[in-house]
């Protein structure tokens, strides 16, 4: 285990607690023990404090150690190639988990957790920390405090906690949850599932077949690429399908709902307001209609035309198939126009 403070190396061991032999820039310790790190200079024939930076690099092949950082003049803390557990303090630090899988606490302090290879376990504090999983599949709880959250490659969880947190899954099947806060939840590229918290929450699901929960609060969710099943939540919502075939409930609130391309299968709740873009390729199913609580925006009224479909009323713009209504007929948006549409 080689140990290095700025070219010093500063060591106090506690009487008993360690046999050791000091050899140039090397520490050498049986096994079990422990050794505690402290940054000091001496003057005069006495032992003083000093500030500064240690690090401790395990990269050298010392097998899964346990390292403890009791220090406040600690930085930087960084594990091996094996499964580590690494925990920091109440001071702000940075821990790198490297290969293996890696067990990584920043108890205290505004932290940088970073896991490397290896399906990690990240916590952080209170604090806002940032948390990057790297590669594999890894699990990354922000607790406390505003962070900042990467999954990584791989098949990761990452949980927020009750203060406005950022999360990104990256590449891969993530599970992501919001918990409190106003939060930010991207899925990234992969079949992501998304937990929106109890605020306002913003999510984006991003490339692959995304299962998204709002929640509570007045979230914005777009899905992105794919086929996206989205749940919106009780308050009023604005939620944007995006590409690809989408399945859209948009439960209570009044929401502002926008299918995007593709062919979008739409479960209306109470007072929605439906964006019905003929710009946009594909057309909306929409279900659950209802006259006086439903609107349907389409820009100009006097293209829309009318038809009695196999599945429903049948709304066209210009010759486009905006929209089926299921159990709906032609004559209810014909006799309604200027109470359905603006």
């Amino acid at each position: 285990m080689s140990l290095g403070h700025r070219g010093v190396l500063p060591v106090d061991v506690t009487d008993g607690t360690v046999d050791l032999t000091l050899l140039s820039n090397n520490l050498e310790a049986a096994d079990g023990s422990q050794v505690t790190l402290l940054p000091v200079v001496v003057e005069d024939g006495h032992v003083v404090p000093a500030g500064g930076t240690i690090t401790v690099d395990l990269t050298d092949g010392i097998d899964s150690p346990r390292l403890v950082d009791n220090q406040t003049d600690s930085e930087e803390i960084l594990g091996t190639s094996g499964n580590d557990q690494l925990n920091g303090t109440g001071d702000n630090e940075t821990i790198r988990g490297f290969a293996g899988d890696d067990q990584i606490n920043g108890n205290g302090g505004i932290d940088l957790l970073l896991g490397g290879g290896g399906n990690d376990t990240i916590a952080g504090s209170a604090q806002s920390d940032f948390l990057d999983g790297g590669a594999d599949n890894d699990l990354l709880f922000g607790n406390g405090g505003g962070d900042v959250i990467f999954g990584g490659s791989g098949n990761d969880g990452l949980y927020g906690g009750s203060a406005a947190d950022y999360l990104n899954g990256g590449e891969g099947a993530d599970t992501l949850y919001g918990n409190g806060g106003l939060d930010t939840l991207i899925g990234g590229a992969g079949d992501d599932i998304i937990y929106g918290g109890s605020q306002a929450d913003e999510i984006l699901g991003g490339d692959g077949d995304d299962l998204i929960f709002a929640n509570g609060g007045e979230d914005t969710i777009i899905g992105g690429g794919g086929n996206d099943t989205i749940y919106g939540g009780s308050q009023a919502d604005q939620i944007f399908g995006g590409d690809g075939n989408d399945l859209i409930y948009a439960n209570g609130g009044d929401d502002l709902i926008n299918g995007g391309n593709g062919i979008d299968n739409i479960w209306l709740g109470g007072g929605e307001t439906v964006v019905l873009d003929a710009t946009d390729s594909g057309y909306d199913i929409i279900n659950n209609f209802q006259l006086g609580q439903t609107t349907f925006v389409v820009g100009d009224v006097n293209t829309l035309s009318f038809a009695d479909g196999a599945n429903g009323a049948e709304i066209y713009q210009g010759g486009n198939l905006l929209a089926t209504v299921s159990w709906q007929t032609a004559s209810t948006f014909a006799n309604n126009v200027n109470d359905i549409f603006v």
